[in-house]
């Protein structure tokens, strides 16, 4: 089968073109990682993918604009390639990209912003940079509250485009390190989502992270809510087995990059974006698996979308902040020192403390009244 092209006015961005086409065409783990995590795709990366087409795929594929020095029809040419040569891509026909259009050809806009009632915070001001803040009594307070953004977020992106996507902590276990942010706090919470009324056939979830070889997080969070929910098993997206950093990351980059637009769009820098992130801030700053002053932190700016370390996976600061929405919990059961919140929601934050260099498209914090003692009001 030949992939269907849907040729439309709006152009992908070159990351998106240049890791499509890079996977599809099935190029060797060390190039796809550096299609996929490096700068941004030139016009001769994009020719020599194309030149590695068969002409009798390559006439098969309509025209299309091009964009930024890689054309679209590339991943097409690449992916009818693939697909005469690899039967086990059987199933390409679900990473054809398909555009929601309205009118004039142009990419369903989101709402301008976010309107939530957050009828059991005690407090609710926005920091000058634009963050939000919503100030709780007790940790079930914010637990609430992170189903009923969680629902609402989901039910206007299902009517918006048909789909919904999130991403939950996968953080670290209590051995490492001592640490506590292991996700259970959301996990736990987002079982209220079962009676939320939420279409749970149109959601899909994505991990922030994962230790190699394991599965913490996936079983973590199938247990507390994504089985009682019933969201169907393929639309659940854990982090790939394996103990090969470069090898693992990469696979997670594609399955990400790989959905369709309904599902993950793109951000105004390219990379793919969430529907909503949530995000559990440790006592020391951590988020995801993202530590303080870590190798990981290095990467701000490189535009990668998952990263390995020594230990395991973690999904890049630079994807956390291309996402729709993020909402980072701070209770005090999990954030123990409030200082570290009145660092972070400081006008300036550095690789010291990952959660304060958060900044999505929207960006909510929901603090504990003792967590927010030492943030400065504005």
């Amino acid at each position: 089968k030949t992939l269907d092209c849907n040729p439309c006015s709006e152009p992908w961005s070159p990351q998106r073109t240049a890791r499509m086409a890079s996977l599809l065409a099935g190029a060797p783990c060390s190039a796809f990682a550096a299609a996929s995590f490096g700068s941004r795709p030139s016009q001769t990366a994009a020719s020599a993918v194309a030149a590695s087409v068969a002409p009798s795929a390559a006439a098969r594929v309509h025209a299309a604009p091009s964009v930024a020095g890689a054309p679209r029809a590339v991943l097409f040419a690449a992916g009818n390639a693939a697909v005469a040569s690899m039967a086990g891509l059987a199933a390409v026909g679900r990473q054809s990209r398909r555009r929601r259009l309205d009118g004039g050809g142009a990419l369903h806009p989101r709402k301008a912003a976010v309107v939530a009632r957050f009828a059991a915070a005690s407090e609710d001001f926005s920091m000058a940079d634009g963050r939000r803040v919503c100030v709780y009594p007790d940790s079930k307070a914010i637990a609430e509250a992170i189903v009923e953004e969680t629902a609402r977020e989901a039910k206007a992106a299902i009517a918006e485009k048909g789909a919904f996507s999130l991403c939950v902590p996968g953080g670290f276990v209590p051995e490492e390190d001592g640490a506590v942010c292991s996700g259970a706090f959301v996990a736990e919470a987002l079982a209220g989502l079962a009676t939320s009324g939420v279409d749970f056939t149109k959601v899909h979830v994505f991990f922030c992270g994962e230790r190699f070889d394991s599965t913490d997080a996936y079983d973590l969070h199938r247990k507390a809510w994504i089985d009682a929910c019933g969201i169907p098993l393929d639309q659940v997206h854990p982090v790939p087995p394996g103990s090969f950093g470069e090898g693992v990351a990469a696979e997670y980059t594609a399955g990400i990059c790989m959905q369709e637009e309904e599902v993950i769009s793109d951000s105004p820098s390219g990379l793919p974006a969430v529907d909503l992130m949530l995000l559990e801030v440790a006592s020391d700053g951590s988020v995801g698996r993202l530590r303080p002053n870590s190798e990981e932190m290095n990467e701000v700016g490189s535009e990668q979308v998952v990263l390995f370390g020594d230990e395991g996976v973690a999904v890049s600061l630079d994807f956390m902040n291309g996402c729709r929405r993020a909402i980072l919990v701070a209770p005090s059961e999990i954030t123990k020192e409030p200082a570290t919140v009145a660092a972070a929601l400081a006008p300036s934050s550095k690789a010291e403390c990952p959660a304060g260099m958060v900044r999505a498209q929207s960006t909510t914090w929901f603090l504990e009244t003792a967590t927010a003692s030492g943030v400065t009001r504005p």
